[in-house]
């Protein structure tokens, strides 16, 4: 599971996306924090993308 939490409360986009660039999943949400499980995509390299219609934001992880 990856838990983000976030400063305010909105509206955004968030991606995880594979190292290819390809999106796994996209949740919209207007919480301060949310989770998204991870359990079923295999160990590697991926990015989780956030988007508020003006800003964005790319972060990278590895999942092992």
């Amino acid at each position: 599971l990856y838990t983000l939490s976030l400063h305010d409360a909105l509206p955004i986009s968030i991606y995880l996306m594979n190292a290819l660039g390809q999106i796994l999943q996209t949740v919209n949400t207007t919480e301060n924090s949310i989770t998204i499980n991870l359990t079923n995509i295999p160990s590697g390299v991926y990015f989780i993308k956030l988007e508020d219609g003006v800003n964005s934001v790319k972060q990278k992880f590895i999942k092992q």
